[in-house]
């Protein structure tokens, strides 16, 4: 290949593999996308995310201190996405992995969501004893009320995702 050809083609590489920042996909703040097996993925900005039905639960804190966190139901998010939520069928073989803006994350049975299975709603909290959660935790945090350690606790939750367990 001759000189200038080769490096016409190396720019071109080079020029193609330059984004402006202004076309790069950062998430917005609060920003939550759904995706996985059985819906198509679902990007909820935070204007739809505020007129969604509100939940409030009780649930203790790691130091066994209960609290009042205020958010959506896990499930309505689900539902919204296209999911079914069959009990009989493949929705009690899918798991939920739940992420962080850290990469932290935590698996739950798709069961957990469902209030006509579980005791409780899993909870996308945005508010603790009536106030915004703190910016290390918020703008939205998992929140598991039967866990007696909140260790499947996520905060800064960015992303839920529906995986089939099993062949």
């Amino acid at each position: 290949m001759p000189k200038s050809l080769l490096a016409a083609f190396s720019l071109l590489l080079l020029l193609g593999s330059i984004t402006p920042a202004a076309a790069q996909k950062t998430p917005v703040a609060g920003t939550l996308t759904i995706s996985g097996a059985g819906l198509t993925t679902t990007v909820f900005p935070p204007a739809e995310l505020a007129k969604a039905p509100r939940l409030t639960v009780t649930a203790n804190d790691r130091d066994g201190h209960p609290h009042r966190y205020e958010g959506i139901g896990v499930e309505y998010l689900l539902l919204k996405a296209g999911l079914s939520l069959d009990r009989h069928g493949d929705a009690i073989r899918k798991a939920l992995l739940v992420t962080a803006a850290d990469g932290y994350h935590a698996t739950l049975g798709l069961g957990e969501a469902m209030t006509e299975i579980a005791t409780q709603p899993l909870l996308l909290a945005d508010r603790c004893d009536g106030l915004p959660l703190a910016v290390g935790t918020g703008p939205w945090q998992l929140i598991v009320p039967t866990d007696r350690k909140p260790t499947r606790w996520v905060r800064q939750v960015q992303t839920l995702r529906v995986v089939l367990v099993g062949d």
